[in-house]
C-alpha cells in the first residue's frame, strides 16, 4: 500500500496532481506486478498504444487526440471492488489517468479520473456528453511515482479512495453492471496492480471499438 507521507493537505481529501518531477529512468516497478494479465484480455482503442511491457499494462496517450482505454473484456462485475496502482510519465502538458467501471462498451462507463488537481467522477452515455457526478481537489503529487486507486460499489454507490485514504462516495442510480478498464490521456500511464473482484455479471463487450 502506498502512503501520502510526502504530501501536505490542507484539510482536503483530493485527487492527484502530476507535475515537477524529473523523468526516471527506471520503469521497473518497485514491486511485482499483479492482475495486470495478458494484452489480448484488453479490448485496445488503439492496438499500438496500449502493450504489456516488462509484465505491466502500458497506455501511451501522448500524441492521441483522445483518451486511450483499454478495457479488461475477460471478466465484468457488479457490487465492484477495484485496486489499480498506476504512474504518470512527467512529460505532455495535460496527462490524466482514470479507472474505468460498470461499462457496457465503449461508450457506457462510469470513470474515476485523477488528474493534476482533482478526482472526478464521471457518467458516460452514448450521444451525450460526459455527466460529471462529483469532484474533490486539494492537493498535488509529483511525477514518476506509484500511487494507488480504489473503487468500491454497493449498487448505485460509489466509494473512491486514494492510497487507502477514503475521497468521496456519490450514489449514481444509472450505474449498471460491467467491465473494468483504464485509460491514459494526454499522457503516458504505466499500471503495475490491476486487482478486481465483485459479484460476477454476465456483460460482454463488443468487439468493434467504437469512439466516442
Amino acid at each position: 500500500m502506498l502512503s501520502l507521507k510526502s504530501l501536505v493537505v490542507a484539510g482536503l481529501l483530493a485527487s492527484v496532481a502530476f507535475g515537477g518531477a524529473p523523468n526516471l529512468p527506471n520503469l521497473q516497478p518497485a514491486e511485482p506486478a499483479q492482475g495486470v494479465g495478458g494484452i489480448n484480455d484488453y479490448l485496445r482503442s488503439s492496438q499500438q498504444d496500449v502493450q504489456i511491457r516488462d509484465g505491466m499494462l502500458y497506455v501511451d496517450a501522448l500524441t492521441a487526440k483522445d483518451p486511450v482505454f483499454a478495457l479488461r473484456q475477460d471478466r465484468a462485475f457488479q457490487n465492484v471492488a477495484a485496486t489499480v496502482q498506476f504512474r504518470i510519465d512527467p512529460v505532455g502538458p495535460k496527462r490524466s489517468f482514470g479507472l474505468v467501471f460498470g461499462s457496457r462498451g465503449p461508450q457506457t462507463y462510469h470513470a474515476v479520473q485523477f488528474d493534476r488537481t482533482n478526482v472526478i467522477l464521471y457518467e458516460y452515455r452514448p450521444n451525450q456528453p460526459p455527466r460529471e457526478l462529483a469532484r474533490q481537489a486539494g492537493f498535488t503529487k509529483p511525477d514518476g511515482q506509484w500511487y494507488e486507486a480504489k473503487i468500491e460499489t454497493n449498487g448505485p454507490q460509489v466509494k473512491v479512495f486514494v492510497d487507502g485514504r477514503f475521497v468521496f462516495s456519490f450514489t449514481s442510480p444509472q450505474l449498471q453492471p460491467g467491465h473494468l478498464g483504464v485509460y491514459a490521456e494526454g499522457g503516458r500511464a504505466w499500471v503495475r496492480k490491476f486487482d478486481m473482484g465483485g459479484t460476477p455479471a454476465p456483460v460482454s463487450l463488443p468487439q468493434l471499438w467504437q469512439p466516442r
